[in-house]
């Protein structure tokens, strides 16, 4: 999350753009370097998903046949799951 900071007396920056040009590019450098982390809900870390990826790969599910890519040179290598409902 990123803090605006202000353009003259009254007024915050409402975007980079304001900052970079009321402001500058170091001060708009400063602004992206100072911003904080914000959780988004339903957004996941890729670490999150390494067993179930790893299952997948090593074939230990049982259904990871896939769908054939229509090269027999690559069905080998490369398998296409469909993991919707």
């Amino acid at each position: 999350r990123v803090k605006w900071p202000k353009k003259n007396e009254t007024e915050f920056c409402k975007d980079a753009n304001e900052v970079l040009m009321f402001l500058g590019p170091r001060a708009l450098k400063e602004v992206i370097e100072g911003a904080e982390l914000y959780p988004i809900r339903g957004l996941f870390n890729f670490k999150d998903f390494f067993p179930e990826i790893d299952s997948y790969y090593l074939g230990i599910h049982g259904d990871e046949l896939g769908i054939p890519t229509g090269w027999k040179c690559m069905d080998g290598l490369y398998k296409v799951l469909f993991l919707g409902n």
